[in-house]
């Protein structure tokens, strides 16, 4: 047996209070006056030994009845002490999820979600206690705190953009030494993480659903930011394609939407938006400097405002670096078109005198009809491609490439093709040519070849044909090695082999693959993920070490930090939790500028019902839960549905009532 309010049984000194009445109060002697003999026959002849049996009964009768009042006031629980405990341990979650942003009736629900669970804890017994959760899983929410703790600990609980789903906190919660568990979830129960059907259904955890429904569902938000072009530079206009989501039943007519970039306003548009569609619209945009740059879309929506703005950065580059490999002197088909455009910075070397560290340096490597391929070079190559770079072969139709392709992980069937055709299909989806090549008029002027390389591959090798000749073979193939791209031109450039180098589809093959070989640095990224990927940065010691700083608030950390061919990879171990700019510094230089934006996962505000959460907990066959409708009775219903009272005490009380009647009864016996 346990107590509940063990501090009660300090009462039970009250036992000395009759103990003294009876051993010094009864002893005294008594006088009685009398005026005649005969008068001691009216007093009743008791024995010594019977008044002793009264006084005793009585005195026993007293000292039980203190010690019900006594017990009662303990609230006294039978059964094992250990079992006790854990039915007084409370597992309490408060979602401080962006959703709870949300106005319900009586004001915001995550405002709502605290005031209620604080009348639950200063309701509880002082021997109760709770085990905080939130989204953010802190060490210190590990611990059991008593009522007064939890209720300040409540009042710390801010608003989070930590995401989780419900089934992660309690599965969290069940590595505990308990063998009972009580879970108290104070939520709105959006769908996307309210998954029951994951929750543990085992007869020692025991649900307590308090859903908090908002009075209306409205949520704008800023969706995704792009450019038409996959690369920017100065003076040479783009188009920023913006897409806003309306998450809600309601239309909405010329929402403006503002673009900025660097803190300078550079277009508004207004939109018109159906009930839950998206609209993409655009702006366009002309950089007049290269470098970094911070863009800002913001739309004005309430009360969830985390998605009404957009950060985004990307990098003005002042051209494209091109590296042409020939057998020997230069490619006058590829110097005058790439050097007739600022774009590109176009440079050519022969292969025997390539210089392998430098080759991270360029965006595009052409590997320009080569005779011969060292087993260096193609070792080079491969590890370049695979870092992230781009490479473009053009075959001198003589299998040359064969021990390239081979190093690579291609293993192509080789064979020369000497009859004369012509293109026949372009593949104008792909992004090469999306943004230069509209259609193909019916007598279009395409390239005769002459001589082609004709490669056959796997099946399954992920080999992507961009286009294809009469005979069905392939002119130009694209393969995607890890995180770079190699593509194949299966014919020579010179008037010997086609007719390309004076065809119009030259321009937009060699203009597009250059163009897509220098797109930026990712334009945003997600609070929560802690990886950050750039193009490869200065090499960093422990004098010098890479610095990450929000540019808000001026708080700075160090990254860990591995480097591969052509890139950086940081790793930020949780330290960015804001949306916003931050600079990634070295040496006081800046290196990179990283956008971080809060998921949109929680723009998606639909929620369960309690209606619908009952019958989502009995489908998952959960032994034991409850959801408790706040919107449709009064919290004191509720929290007496919760409070786990023991009715031993009542009957203390009874029997504590019991022992005064039988004290009376003996006392009038007596007399």
């Amino acid at each position: 047996m346990s107590f509940q309010h063990p501090e009660f049984l300090y009462g039970l000194f009250a036992i000395l209070i009759p103990l003294a009445i009876h051993f010094f109060n009864f002893r005294r002697h008594k006088k009685i006056w009398f005026s005649h003999v005969a008068l001691l026959k009216q007093i009743t002849i008791e024995s010594k030994k019977q008044r002793s049996v009264l006084h005793l009964i009585v005195l026993l009768l007293r000292i039980l009845t203190i010690i019900l009042l006594v017990f009662a006031l303990s609230q006294p629980n039978f059964g094992t002490k250990e079992a006790t405990t854990l039915s007084n341990t409370q597992h309490l979650y408060i979602d401080n999820s962006f959703s709870m942003m949300q106005e319900g009736a009586r004001g915001r629900l995550f405002n709502n979600a605290v005031n209620e669970a604080k009348k639950l804890v200063q309701s509880s017994p002082q021997n109760f206690r709770f085990i905080l959760s939130t989204n953010d899983f802190f060490d210190r929410q590990q611990k059991k705190l008593s009522p007064e703790e939890t209720l300040s600990a409540l009042d710390q609980i801010k608003i989070s953009p930590t995401e989780s789903k419900l089934s992660s906190t309690i599965l969290s919660r069940l590595n505990s030494q308990q063998e009972q568990h009580q879970f108290l979830l104070f939520s709105d129960f959006q769908r996307n993480k309210t998954d029951i059907g994951q929750w543990p259904s085992d007869s020692a955890v025991t649900y307590q659903l308090f859903p908090f429904s908002s009075s209306k569902n409205n949520n704008l938000l800023v969706d995704s930011v792009w450019f038409s072009t996959p690369i920017l530079i100065p003076y040479q206009k783009t188009t920023c394609y913006i897409r806003i989501t309306n998450k809600t039943a309601q239309f909405y007519d010329k929402l403006p939407v503002t673009l900025a970039i660097d803190g300078q306003q550079k277009g508004v548009s207004s939109v018109d938006l159906q009930a839950f569609k998206s609209v993409t619209i655009s702006i366009s945009y002309t950089p007049q400097t290269s470098g970094w740059k911070q863009g800002l879309i913001t739309i004005d929506d309430y009360p969830v405002t985390f998605d009404d703005a957009l950060y985004f950065t990307f990098k003005v580059v002042p051209h494209i670096n091109i590296l042409a490999i020939n057998n020997r002197g230069q490619s006058p088909w590829l110097r005058n078109f790439y050097n007739s455009d600022s774009l590109f910075a176009f440079r050519e070397v022969e292969s025997k005198r390539v210089n392998y560290n430098a080759l991270d340096q360029y965006d595009l490597i052409i590997l320009n009809g080569l005779d011969e391929y060292s087993s260096g070079l193609s070792q080079q190559l491969t590890q370049y491609i695979r870092a992230g770079g781009n490479t473009l072969l053009i075959s001198n139709n003589t299998l040359s490439e064969q021990p390239f392709l081979a190093n690579a992980g291609l293993n192509a069937a080789l064979s020369v093709d000497t009859s004369d055709t012509r293109v026949s299909g372009i593949k104008l989806k792909s992004d090469l040519f999306e943004n230069s090549i509209s259609r193909i008029p019916q007598n279009a002027d395409l390239p005769k070849i002459f001589t082609h390389t004709r490669y056959q591959f796997p099946t399954k090798s992920g080999v992507e044909s961009l286009i294809t000749l009469l005979n069905g073979d392939d002119l130009l193939v694209k393969y995607q090695m890890e995180k770079g791209r190699l593509f194949m031109l299966t014919t020579g450039i010179s008037d010997d082999f086609s007719t390309l180098s004076s065809n119009l589809l030259f321009a937009p093959l060699f203009g597009g693959i250059a163009a897509g070989s220098g797109s930026s640095d990712q334009l945003f990224h997600i609070v929560g993920n802690d990886e950050l990927t750039l193009k490869k940065i200065p090499p960093s010691s422990g004098d010098d070490p890479i610095i990450v700083e929000n540019t808000e608030t001026g708080q700075s950390f160090i990254p860990e930090l591995r480097t591969t061919t052509r890139y950086a990879h940081l790793n930020t171990h949780g330290h960015i939790t804001a949306s916003g700019y931050y600079h990634i510094m070295q040496r006081d230089s800046l290196i990179a500028i990283a956008a971080y934006n809060y998921n949109r996962e929680e723009s998606d505000l639909e929620c369960y019902t309690a209606i619908q959460l009952d019958s989502l907990c009995h489908m998952a066959n959960l032994p034991h839960y409850a959801v408790v409708d706040v919107s449709d009775m009064e919290f004191e219903e509720m929290i007496s549905k919760l409070k786990k009272e023991n009715p031993v005490w009542k009957l203390f009380i009874i029997f504590a009532l019991l022992a005064l009647a039988a004290e009376g009864l003996v006392l009038r016996l007596r007399k």
